[in-house]
């Protein structure tokens, strides 16, 4: 049940009149959010006006209930990139410490398919570690030129509670260590 209270404690005139809900004998403050910067009111949040978002790091607007966020574009906040122009079975730390993939970019210049492989782990043998994740890189076969490509991993990116490393090997088994010759695959990882 919705009660209301003075701004001096009681019920009796004296003070402005402030909206309160007892629930089990504690007494809750009712609130309603408007819209608006200092001294300018753009009206209270309702479903025909409703609460803007902002969520760094997302790129489209969407409606959550009656709630629409919309993102706006930010010159802080954003992913920390890594890249190795020779990625090969020495794994590269993509970060020390639980870490996001949102998405990477490849070439593969040797004409037979090349492995990543990415592990959330303290430390990585490529070939004794499990990796959590393998994708393979079309080769250039195929293709007069070098094959390059770009892989979002959605919203949420890829989680890595230990660390995050990857590397890239000539096999697709988890226990595959044999090497991609120098300078066959080139990446560039997007991370938080």
């Amino acid at each position: 049940m919705t009660d209301s209270i003075r701004a001096n404690n009681t019920t009796a005139a004296g003070g402005p009149l402030f909206a309160v809900d007892n629930i089990s004998g504690t007494t809750y403050a009712l609130t309603k959010i408007a819209l608006g910067v200092d001294g300018n009111d753009d009206g209270m949040v309702n479903s025909s006006n409703p609460l803007p978002i902002t969520a760094p790091g997302v790129v489209s607007s969407y409606t959550v209930n009656t709630v629409t966020t919309v993102p706006l574009p930010m010159s802080t906040g954003g992913l920390s990139f890594v890249y190795s122009v020779s990625l090969t079975t020495a794994a590269l730390q993509i970060k020390n410490g639980p870490a996001q993939v949102f998405g990477y970019d490849f070439t593969n210049t040797a004409t037979s398919t090349r492995w990543l492989k990415f592990y959330d782990a303290g430390a990585v043998t490529v070939g004794s570690t499990p990796p959590n994740y393998i994708v393979g890189l079309p080769s250039m076969s195929s293709f007069s030129n070098a094959v390059t490509g770009f892989k979002t991993v959605g919203s949420f990116g890829m989680q890595f509670n230990t660390s995050c490393f990857v590397a890239a090997t000539a096999g697709q088994a988890s226990s595959d260590a044999t090497a991609p010759a120098t300078n066959e695959v080139t990446i560039n990882v997007m991370y938080k």
